[in-house]
């Protein structure tokens, strides 16, 4: 048999190359073990599975109701909680006018929130000018509107009849002001007459009454024009009575109703007297 001297050793010794050929044999099988024991060497515990997450759904909340409005356009409120800055001065809770006796216990303008919210854009109006709002009556009872009549005498001029079935009766409805106008120090601007100047300025304190000086012409127009502007409409026989102008979905107010209000308003002589009202049907232009 012919022998490989190449693979094979010979008898008297090895083959030529034989120990490098072993070596790279030894390395190799080192190698193969290296892995094998890699392989079968325990990799140590196994992380846990994170838990499945949950998938939480944004609860629905349900769409926010709309702020509700503080009043109602029908709700008698006071004046100066609608906007304090307004000037008060209530002439029926003093005996200094020609009437001689007091009918209101403090000075407090209650008016229609509706109402109220106009005189407040007429005051910021008038502001921007420097210039601010006075009120000398607001709300009026049917029983102080009764009893100024009684003390007029009777006389339509001074005071409008409470128990006619014509006239629009706003000051009894919550929805008129007798007002003027003030400064940045608090004065009066001159107009046509002094505040319920029957006996003196019967004609003058009408706003047809022209014979009159140009600034004085100039402060009616000026209130006049303010007012206009929110919704407040003038009565031509006073120049200083305003009305608003939805007056007529406002009904006129009885002892009845806002019992608290009258409690703190009225004096006890008219808190206790119980009057018949004469709810208006007519539009007449009477306060």
């Amino acid at each position: 048999m012919v022998e490989c001297r190449v693979c094979c050793p010979t008898k008297k010794g090895s083959h030529p190359m034989g120990r490098a050929h072993r070596r790279f044999w030894a390395s190799a099988c080192l190698v193969l073990l290296a892995g094998a024991c890699r392989q079968n060497e325990p990799a140590g515990p196994a992380p846990e599975p994170e838990p499945p997450r949950k998938t939480v759904m944004a609860e629905a909340k349900p769409s926010p109701s709309p702020i509700p409005a503080p009043f109602q356009d029908t709700d008698l409120v006071s004046l100066a909680d609608i906007d304090p800055s307004i000037r008060i001065e209530m002439q029926f809770a003093t005996a200094e006018h020609p009437f001689g006796r007091r009918f209101y216990r403090n000075h407090v303008a209650y008016l229609r929130y509706g109402t109220a919210r106009k005189l407040a854009a007429v005051q910021e109006d008038l502001r921007q000018k420097g210039l601010g709002l006075k009120i000398w009556d607001a709300y009026r009872p049917f029983v102080v509107q009764e009893a100024l009549f009684h003390a007029a005498g009777g006389n339509p001029l001074w005071v409008s009849d409470p128990h006619r079935s014509s006239g629009k009766k706003t000051h009894v409805r919550g929805v008129a002001v007798d007002c003027t106008i003030i400064d940045a120090s608090g004065n009066e601007l001159e107009m046509p007459t002094p505040y319920l100047d029957f006996e003196n300025g019967a004609e003058r304190m009408k706003h047809t009454w022209r014979d009159l000086p140009q600034n004085v012409l100039a402060n009616r127009r000026l209130l006049m024009e303010t007012m206009m502007a929110h919704g407040m409409e003038l009565y031509t026989g006073e120049w200083w009575h305003y009305q608003d102008t939805d007056w007529a979905k406002y009904p006129v107010i009885s002892l009845d109703e806002f019992p608290e209000v009258h409690r703190r308003l009225l004096v006890e002589e008219l808190l206790s007297r119980k009057p018949t009202l004469s709810v208006p049907s007519g539009k007449m232009d009477s306060p």
